[in-house]
């Protein structure tokens, strides 16, 4: 006579020993009820599917985050162009003096 124990917790479904039956290594003692592993499996299901579409969002947000800031990189090289440009010509201007 041997005690077992479960390795996992939940309800016995089906019992196909009885006791003191003999039985041989492999032979299958009972089965579990498999709607507790089943409503886990689904909850970590739809946990990975939630997280898989926040990832696919903040991949999105990146991409725009990304193409906003090239857009303002761009435009700080068009401001400084712009201002060289106006540096340049005012070079160029005469200087007036005041006549006191």
């Amino acid at each position: 006579m041997t005690a077992i124990a479960s390795q996992v917790p939940g309800r016995v479904s089906q019992l196909f020993v009885e006791d003191n039956q003999e039985i041989k290594k492999g032979d299958l003692l009972l089965q579990m009820d498999p709607r507790d592993y089943e409503a886990r499996l689904a909850q970590a299901q739809a946990n990975l599917t939630a997280a898989r579409s926040q990832l696919e969002q903040a991949k999105s947000q990146l991409t725009a985050a990304q193409a906003t800031a090239q857009e303002t990189r761009e435009s700080v090289v068009a401001v400084e162009a712009r201002a060289s440009y106006a540096k340049t010509n005012l070079s160029r201007l005469p200087i007036s003096k005041k006549h006191n």
